[in-house]
Order: C-alpha cells, then structure tokens, then sequence
C-alpha cells in the first residue's frame, strides 16, 4: 500500500484518523509537562510543525474529545500516569492569528472579530451551560455575532476562559499559533501601534494573574521583545532556535528521515535530500525541513526522476532577502559573499526585537534571518556570538535568486552600461561585450559557493544575462530555445535589424576562461545553433562563447557564415 503523505495536513485529529503518515513528536508533551511554566513561548521558522504541534496538544487535553485511540502506539503512551492526569483531563483553547490580516487597522480588526466568533460557534456549548454567568452569556452572544469592538476584543479570551472555567471547574489551557503574524502584516501596511495595542491588551489580560489559566503554549517565528507584547507577564518561558529544551521536536532529525525514505522506499535518495533540505540546528541538534522531506519524498514516490525543489521557499513572499540584498552595504555584501561560499560568520544575535528595531538598524537583519530559518547557527564563539552558516542547497538557491534579481534592478541604473552591451552584441564586438559585462559584474554579489556543481553556476550567470537582454524591448530574447539538433542557452533576434544572436555560457575557473570560450563556441557549431535564425531570415548572425568566473568574463565571437 502506498504511504500517504499529510501534505499541508496541520490537524492532528485528521491526520490520525485518515491515516496519513505521521513522524511521532507526542514526546514533545512529556517534556512540556515534566516542567511546565504558566506560559511557554516557542519560536520557529515557518513548515516546522508548530501548527501541528499545538493541534496535537489540544487533541491531547481536550476535555471535550477522547483521543487515546489517536495517541495508541506512541510515544506518549509509554507514560501511562502522566497520560491519566492529563489526557482529556482539561479545557482547551486554540486559536491561530494567522488569518488576521488588513490594509489598515479597521480591516484587521474585522478580521479578528471573524476569527472570535468562529471561536465562539466551535465552543457554542457555552452559551447553553446554567453554569455560565448571563452578562457573560451575553458577551459571548455578542461575539459569536461579530458585534465586538476593541475593548471586548481584549477582553474577549480572558472571557472565554472564565466561562470554560464555569462550565468544567478546571482552568483553562491556552494555546496561541502565529501570534506574531499579525503584527508582521501590520507593520506592513502602516497600523504596527494599533494593532500592537490590541494583541497586547488580548494576551495580556488572558496570561497576567489570570486564575481560569492552567498554562499556555504560544507559537510563531520570532520572538517579539517582551517589553513590547507580554509587559508585566514575568512567567513567560521562551524557547527558540537556540534553545535546547525543544530542540527535537521541530524538523526531522537524521533517523526520523531516515525511517521516512526507508518506509517510502527511496533509501538511496539519502544524501540528495541532506544536501537540499537538512543543515538546520535547533539547540545542539540537526534538523531537516519537515515540509521539504514530506513534499519530494511524495514527489518522488510519483516520478523516480524528479529534481529537488525549493518546496519552503515557495510557501511565502521572499521579500525579506531581497530588502536585506537591496539595503546592503560593501561590508554586508562581503559577509554575504562568504556565506554563500559556504562559510560561517560570526554575529551578535537579539532574540527579542520589535518590528521598529528591524527597520531602524539593518544588522538587525541577522538575527531575524536565523529566527526565521533563512540562516542557521553552528555553535557560540567565547565572546557570545554565533556563528551563522547557510543551512542547505535550498536557502542557497532562495540567496541566488534574489541576488540576481538585485543585480538586474542595479544593472538597470546603469543605462549606458547597457546600451554598450546591446550595441556590441548585435556589431559583433566580443571586446565591446566583455567589457560591458565586466563592468555589470563588478557590482554583482558573488555566488562562488561549496554547493553549487559547475552546471548550477552555468545557470546563474546564463539567467543574470538573460535577464540583462530581457530589458531590451524591442529585442525577442528565448532562453534554452530550440535551435539546430539541440537547445542554445540563448537566442535573440533583432527584426528591424535582420540580425540574430547565439549566446552559450560556461562557468570556468580562473585560468581556463578562453578554453570554455572555445567549448563554446565548438558547441554552438556542432549543434547548429545558427540553422533555425537563418531559416527565419536574419541576414546577420552572430555567435558568442562567454566563460564567466567570479565577477569577470571572457568573450569569443565569430560571425556565421552558411
């Protein structure tokens, strides 16, 4: 029977009962509950499991559920008397923010009205317990029907428990998901003071000397300074990236992936998915993408061929690395230049910002790249930095993308750099092309890296004068076009011109530039490239060999001649 996979699957209860594969963290409640603070505060980059996680634990508290046969035969169970004090023993309440979004406060706060009184109808039991206070009663009845304003808003959880506590006679264990998405929307779109009041006034009221709260576990990627949310809240216990008390828990570790490919049947796909998707240290611990190893395990499960992808990059808008690439300095660049030589540097991290902080100083930048997973750390330095690393062959390729598309908007302000490189093209001045492209170069971040294979950096300087030429309006520019016997990294005709162009690029090293010229250009000839623009009319074809290295190039043009 094939495995099925859970995909985008995030409730616990769902995935058990359909019997999608599930890779045991229930060992995350015992040691939750071996030393539980009143509220714990765990942060992680985003697709590693925290949403499940917290799902997990409702199903596990839940006083309303009887999930013992979803938790048979894991690890959990192995604690038979923890699981008969806790299991099903107590109140529960769950929310996520992370649909609370808006292009000002009013929408926002919309949206969380939306969010409480579907909170409400999931817990519509409430309103018709005789245990339940009646002006109580009444402030549920007005939330279920969206009728809060802010003020009920922050008071709306604080509520609710009190009525969970009414209704059951045990306090209430409170779990919040993606509390920090809604400030980082917010901080967006110009109502950061807003909506920070709120948040702060909801979570405040619910974990500041609240008696219906037995504890709290709240989840999101970065850790918000406590002065800016939980002031006055001095029990919160944060667990981060750094932390070792969880660090198992979130990502897979070697033998849980291990186990997955080998149930999977696809064992010798071990080091690929290494490379791509693993290098994340949580604590001490090395960890893989969940997300990542599930998405092409499944992809593979389907088609044996199939190329690894950047599954997490793709599950978000990148614009952090691009800003932090845009607002570099020569310092910065140098620092991403080693990074992406696969190098460590060395950093002083603050786990606890605010949104303000981010904006105000852009070394901030680094320790926002490590909460959120864009960078990893491999250890401390005796002066208390860390020392901060790359973590896999997928964040490379999210580094490579943005700075390419950094180095055509900077190429774009350079218009004479430009129209030289255009001009030399389509004249056939392969020392008119080579200077241009040095020039555009010089300003380039570098990709020399330890992950790349030669035919990744091939692509990168391919799709960086692919981009180039694209800007050209009035050029049709094809890239890997059909062309000859075979497919030619680029192809542009010039109509008005009667004039085409064959590009293929190498990457070489520092001393064999001119014998990839000429591999490229015996390539061009081989393959015919030329035959499909003479066939469509151009009278003037020119065909070039470009070796790239580092930040400079080497070009060789001939002009074809049928």
């Amino acid at each position: 029977m094939k495995i099925r996979l859970p995909l985008g699957i995030d409730n616990f209860k769902k995935l058990r009962e359909a019997g999608y594969y599930y890779v045991d963290k229930t060992g995350f409640i015992a040691e939750l509950l071996r030393n539980p603070p009143e509220a714990s505060l765990i942060t992680r980059p985003r697709r590693f499991g925290k949403t499940l996680t917290l799902s997990m634990l409702e199903d596990f508290f839940d006083i309303r559920q009887d999930s013992r046969g979803r938790f048979l035969g894991l690890e959990i169970m192995r604690e038979p008397e923890l699981c008969e004090h806790w299991m099903n023993q107590w109140p529960v309440l769950f929310l996520s923010f992370k649909s609370v979004e808006g292009l000002d406060f009013k929408g926002a706060a919309g949206m969380m009205a939306n969010l409480l009184s579907d909170l409400c109808i999931s817990h519509k039991y409430l309103e018709e317990s005789e245990k339940i206070d009646s002006a109580d009663r009444k402030f549920f009845e007005d939330l279920k029907l969206k009728k809060a304003d802010t003020a009920d808003i922050k008071n709306a959880l604080y509520v609710l428990m009190r009525m969970m506590y009414a209704c059951f006679g045990r306090p209430v264990i409170l779990l919040v998901d993606e509390y920090d998405v809604l400030l980082a929307k917010a901080n967006e779109c110009g109502y950061y003071k807003e909506m920070l009041d709120l948040i702060r006034g909801m979570l405040g009221k619910a974990l500041k000397t609240n008696e219906y709260l037995k504890f709290s576990v709240i989840m999101g990627c970065l850790k918000i300074a406590k002065e800016s949310i939980f002031t006055g809240i001095n029990h919160l216990v944060a667990d981060t990236v750094t932390g070792q008390r969880f660090e198992e828990y979130f990502g897979f570790t070697q033998k849980d992936v291990e186990k997955l490919l080998g149930d999977c049947g696809l064992t010798e796909y071990n080091q690929v998915i290494k490379d791509w998707y693993d290098g994340y240290h949580f604590g001490a611990v090395d960890v893989y993408c969940p997300w990542d190893a599930l998405r092409y395990s499944n992809d593979l499960m389907t088609d044996s061929g199939k190329r690894p992808e950047a599954y997490w990059a793709n599950t978000s808008e990148n614009r952090m690395i691009r800003n932090f690439i845009r607002r570099a300095n020569k310092s910065i660049r140098r620092e991403i230049e080693l990074l992406m030589d696969g190098r460590t540097i060395s950093k002083e991290i603050s786990e606890e910002l605010t949104y303000a902080d981010m904006d105000e100083d852009i070394n901030n930048i680094w320790s926002i790249l490590l909460t959120t997973g864009y960078l990893t750390q491999q250890g401390q330095n005796e002066n208390g930095s860390y020392r901060l690393v790359i973590p896999n062959r997928e964040i490379h390729k999210i580094f490579a993308d943005q700075i390419m598309r950094w180095f055509q908007d900077e190429a774009l302000k350079k218009p004479d750099v430009l129209e030289m490189l255009f001009s030399s093209l389509q004249n056939g001045d392969a020392q008119g092309v080579k200077m241009s492209f040095d020039s555009l170069l010089a300003t380039m971040i570098s990709i020399r890296d330890t992950y790349s294979q030669k035919v990744q950096k091939e692509n990168f300087y391919h799709g960086m004068l692919l981009g180039l030429l694209r800007s050209n309006d009035n050029w049709i520019v094809q890239s890997n076009a059909e062309s000859g016997i075979g497919y030619c990294d680029i192809r542009v005709e010039i109509e008005e011109k009667e004039t085409g162009i064959i590009i293929e690029v190498k990457y070489a090293e520092k001393d064999a530039l001119d014998s990839h010229c000429a591999e490229a250009m015996r390539q061009i000839e081989e393959k015919q490239y030329a035959e499909g623009l003479a066939e469509d009319g151009m009278k003037k074809i020119y065909l070039y060999g470009i070796a790239c290295y580092k930040k400079h190039c080497q070009v060789v043009c001939r002009k074809y001649c049928s």
